[in-house]
C-alpha cells in the first residue's frame, strides 16, 4: 500500500504500447457504483466560492441606504446646518436605520447563499453530465 508521500511507479511507454483488447473495452461495473463515484467525484471537483467578497458586498448593500438619505438631505432638501444636525442628532433615525440595514443584509445574504447554493448544483450536473458522456462514449 502506497502512503502519502511515495509517489505511485509511472511507466507511460508501457501503457501506451498496450492495445487494450476487447475484454477491457466490455468490462462491466455495477451502476450504484458508477454513480456513486460520480457524485463524490462531482462533489469534489467542483468550484466554490469565496465568501468573503459576499461579506463585503454584503456590508455596502447594509449601509447604502442610510447613505443614500444622508446626501439626499444634504444636497437636494435645502437644509441648514442646524436642521441637519437636528435631524441626524435624534436617535429614532439611528434605531430606523440599523434595523434597516440589518434587514437589508440578512436578505441579501440569504439570496446570495440560495444562489450560490443554485450555482453550484448546476455546476455538479453539468460535471456529472460530462463525466457520464465520457463514460458512454470515451473515443468522441
Amino acid at each position: 500500500m502506497l502512503s502519502i508521500t511515495q509517489k505511485a511507479p509511472v511507466n507511460v511507454d508501457v501503457s501506451y504500447i498496450e492495445v487494450p483488447t476487447k475484454d477491457d473495452y466490455f468490462k462491466v461495473f455495477p451502476g450504484r457504483l458508477v454513480f456513486k463515484e460520480i457524485f463524490l467525484v462531482s462533489a469534489a471537483l467542483s468550484r466554490t466560492f469565496h465568501i468573503g467578497f459576499n461579506y463585503t458586498i454584503g456590508a455596502i448593500h447594509c449601509v447604502l441606504p442610510m447613505v443614500i438619505h444622508v446626501l439626499k438631505d444634504y444636497l437636494y432638501n435645502e437644509l441648514t446646518i442646524e436642521q441637519f444636525r437636528a435631524k441626524y442628532s435624534d436617535p429614532k433615525i439611528w434605531v430606523y436605520s440599523v434595523f434597516l440595514g440589518y434587514t437589508n443584509y440578512m436578505t441579501f445574504q440569504m439570496n446570495t447563499k440560495f444562489s450560490r447554493l443554485a450555482l453550484m448544483d448546476m455546476k455538479r450536473k453539468l460535471f456529472k453530465m460530462k463525466a457520464l458522456e465520457v463514460i458512454i462514449e470515451p473515443n468522441r
